[in-house]
């Protein structure tokens, strides 16, 4: 679940039917969109400030969607995913990295805009 265009829409994402649900809850159950996605919904993190949505999909990475109306399709940060564990991802101060946890004891700062590892921590 999260809270955006600052507070008045909420966004839900559905694990097993891929789906994400947009409501405004400014006008009480007026849905805003649906959207279907490939893959299965692990984690999702959102960045105001550029209207993107991170989806950590269970598969082979995170999926980048761009936010204007509704998803669009914008990028992955790709790596192999061994096993189905939710991690956490979060943004830096500067809006241009995330930091991401995996499913083998690293932490990996990535670069938005490259789409690549910056730097790998190990655990």
């Amino acid at each position: 679940v999260i809270f955006f265009n600052n507070g008045q829409s909420v966004m839900v994402g559905y694990l097993d039917t891929k789906e994400i649900v947009s409501w405004d809850i400014v006008r009480p159950q007026q849905l805003a969109w649906r959207h279907k996605l490939e893959r299965r919904i692990g984690n999702m993190m959102w960045l105001e400030s550029s209207r993107q949505l991170l989806i950590w999909n269970l598969f082979d990475g995170i999926n980048i969607y761009d936010i204007t109306d509704r998803p669009i399709w914008s990028g992955k940060l790709k790596f192999t995913i061994q096993r189905n564990f939710v991690v956490q991802m979060a943004f830096t101060t500067s809006d241009c990295f995330v930091i991401t946890g995996s499913n083998t004891e690293a932490v990996y700062l990535w670069d938005l805009q490259t789409k690549k590892v910056m730097s790998t921590l190990a655990h």
